[in-house]
């Protein structure tokens, strides 16, 4: 259906369908390697590059996550990374920022990093040789960054994929994606997701913009308390298998549209009186400055980034958050996450018919939200206990509801 975050409902069917590795042939670098502007720019020179290119296979995908300092890991540090970096990073937090500062390296926490994915997967073309090539070609550009620090010696063995002329399996590939640790930072954070439509990063001068842009939070943003985590896609060619919707007939928003992704988040401090200063930092770098990331970066002709203002679904901009005054009305911002209103006009008929009490309505970010209102006259942006919402019983609403089509479905199988 396409619903959103904030629509819950109840699961009568789960069809899981796996995808083989030995179906796929593929190849891979992962690179961790320390963060500075000039690290981070060179990187998303090559997200633009794979990003423009019209004639790139699908099979070739590249992308980069960017931490601040203070990640955490599960594992404690070597004793002998200590002693042959320690005077690198320094011990202390007077020492930042040089970018490569370590907060307490020996208790498990991460340096400022970039986290690097090169990847081809042999769907659309078989040319081994050519995208070997490729790989190659990515590792030799980033080499000059590879000893700044030792991070890449760290944090390679942990998580890094450095002999691509190999074939490593899709769900090798999968695992090291994932942040299998502690969440990145410990703290309340702001998330801006754009579903970007531009194929021309180079020419907008987007690299050196964006690795501009978290630098500022290594060079000032820590004085406030504040970390960046951003992450850029490059999908690759323009039949990629994501933004196809005749073989992937889905409700999934942006999915025809979207030719990468762009992503900045900021944590910033949890307690007072530091949070509010912090936050304040954080959002006029984000969201208010005039040349903040999301100004500057997208929407309108001269944006950096996108000059289309798409966002994601799992990403919802304001939801909770104190930097939009309220929280996000889905039926009134339905235009950033849909793709058109015939769309979103669905999903509405759908909620009423199988939801008109909206026992399944928990917050504003919900389809059919204003419906809601209307029928019971409460608005969950302001604060009520649930008995002053005055709905029936919740087994008595369930069982009026959903029955009639549970038994439809128990008739049908």
């Amino acid at each position: 259906l396409g619903g959103s975050p904030g629509n819950l409902g109840v699961v009568t069917r789960v069809n899981i369908r796996t995808l083989q590795d030995n179906d796929y042939e593929t190849k891979a670098l992962m690179l961790m390697l320390p963060f500075s502007k000039e690290s981070l720019e060179e990187t998303l020179n090559i997200v633009a590059e794979v990003n423009d290119d019209p004639n790139l296979p699908l099979d070739y995908n590249f992308n980069v996550m960017s931490f601040s300092n203070g990640s955490s890991l599960s594992y404690n540090v070597s004793d002998h990374f200590v002693r042959k970096y320690g005077p690198t990073y320094g011990m202390k937090d007077e020492s930042h920022p040089s970018g490569y500062n370590l907060l307490g390296l020996e208790k498990g926490i991460a340096p400022s990093m970039l986290l690097i994915g090169a990847v081809y997967t042999s769907v659309e073309e078989k040319d081994m040789d050519k995208a070997i090539d490729w790989l190659e070609s990515i590792d030799r550009r980033l080499e000059p960054f590879k000893e700044a620090g030792g991070i890449h010696e760290l944090m390679s063995e942990k998580m890094g994929i450095t002999d691509f002329k190999a074939s490593t399996s899709m769900s090798e590939v999968d695992k090291k994606y994932v942040w299998k640790w502690a969440r990145e930072f410990d703290g309340p954070f702001e998330k801006r997701t754009w579903a970007g439509t531009s194929l021309n990063f180079q020419g907008n001068g987007f690299p050196a913009w964006a690795a501009g842009k978290l630098w500022e939070v290594e060079k000032e943003g820590y004085k406030f308390g504040c970390q960046a985590l951003s992450q850029f896609i490059a999908y690759g060619n323009r039949t990629m298998m994501a933004t196809n919707k005749k073989k992937n007939p889905t409700a999934l928003g942006h999915r025809a549209t979207a030719k990468n992704s762009i992503s900045f988040n900021f944590f910033y401090e949890k307690d007072e009186p530091a949070r509010t200063q912090s936050w304040e930092w954080g959002n006029k770098w984000l969201d208010s400055g005039e040349d903040s990331c999301a100004k500057a970066g997208i929407g309108g002709d001269s944006a950096k980034g996108s000059k289309d203002d798409l966002r994601f679904l799992y990403s919802p901009w304001g939801d909770n958050s104190t930097s939009w005054g309220k929280k996000t009305n889905l039926d009134e911002m339905w235009r950033y996450y849909y793709d058109d209103e015939e769309v979103y006009s669905r999903l509405l008929r759908v909620k009423k018919q199988f939801d008109p009490d909206h026992v399944f309505t928990p917050n504003s970010f919900s389809v059919g939200y204003n419906d809601m209102i209307e029928k019971r006259g409460v608005d969950l942006e302001v604060e009520v206990s649930y008995t002053d919402m005055k709905p029936k019983s919740d087994w008595e609403l369930i069982s009026k509801m959903y029955a009639p089509h549970l038994k439809t479905l128990q008739d049908n199988e």
